[in-house]
C-alpha cells in the first residue's frame, strides 16, 4: 500500500487566519505550530500531528481528525462541532473556556475511543457527543453541559472532575469511576450503571 506523504508546516510564520476548508491534510505535521483562528472546516486531518499546537479559536466543523495527535494542544474556544476525532490523542489538551469565557464546542462530535487523560474540558459543550470508550482519567469536565444524547458508555472516568456538570440524561452504562471521581451533588453513579474500580 502506498504511504501518504507527510506534509510539514513551519512552527512560526504560518498565517493565523489561514483557511484550509475541505483540504486534504492527512498526516500533516503541525507540531508546535501557531494556528490561532485557522479554519479547518471539512478538512481531512487523519493522523495529523498537532502536538503542543496553538489551536485557540480554531474551527474544525465536520473535520476528519481520526487518529490525530493533539496532545497538549491549546484548543480553548475551538469549534469541533460534528467533527470525527475517533481514537485521537488529546492527553493534557486544553479545551476549557477561552479568555472571554467562551466554551470549546464539541456538540455532535464523534470522540469514540479518544484519550483525554488529564485534559481540561471545563465548560466544554458535550451535547450529542459520542464519548464511548474514551479515557477521561484525571480530566476536568466541571460545568460541562451534556444532554440525553451524550454517550459516555464504557468511558474511564477514574479521578475525573465532573462537579457541576449538567448531565441531563447522559448515558453512563459500563463507565468506570474511582473514589477520587467528583460528581455533581445528588448524582448516583451506580444507579447510572457505572462501576467502581477502587
Amino acid at each position: 500500500m502506498r504511504e501518504t506523504k507527510k506534509t510539514i508546516f513551519p512552527q512560526e510564520g504560518l498565517m493565523s487566519v489561514a483557511d484550509f476548508t475541505d483540504a486534504d491534510l492527512t498526516r500533516a505535521d503541525f507540531h508546535g505550530a501557531d494556528l490561532e483562528g485557522t479554519c479547518f472546516d471539512g478538512a481531512r486531518l487523519e493522523r495529523a500531528d498537532f502536538r503542543a499546537a496553538d489551536l485557540y479559536w480554531t474551527r474544525f466543523l465536520r473535520a476528519e481528525l481520526g487518529g490525530a495527535d493533539l496532545e497538549e494542544a491549546d484548543l480553548r474556544g475551538a469549534v469541533l462541532q460534528e467533527a470525527s476525532l475517533k481514537c485521537a490523542n488529546l492527553r493534557r489538551a486544553r479545551l476549557g473556556p477561552d479568555n472571554l469565557f467562551g466554551p470549546t464546542n464539541l456538540e455532535g462530535a464523534n470522540c469514540e475511543g479518544c484519550d483525554f487523560l488529564g485534559a481540561d474540558l471545563r465548560g466544554a459543550i458535550l451535547k450529542n457527543t459520542n464519548l464511548r470508550l474514551t479515557i477521561l482519567r484525571g480530566a476536568d469536565l466541571s460545568a460541562a453541559p451534556c444532554d440525553r444524547h451524550t454517550d459516555l458508555t464504557g468511558a474511564d472516568l477514574c479521578g475525573a472532575d465532573l462537579s457541576d456538570c449538567q448531565f441531563d440524561g447522559a448515558l453512563f452504562a459500563g463507565a468506570l469511576y474511582s473514589r477520587a471521581t467528583k460528581f455533581p451533588a445528588g448524582f448516583d453513579p451506580e444507579r447510572a450503571g457505572m462501576h467502581l474500580v477502587d
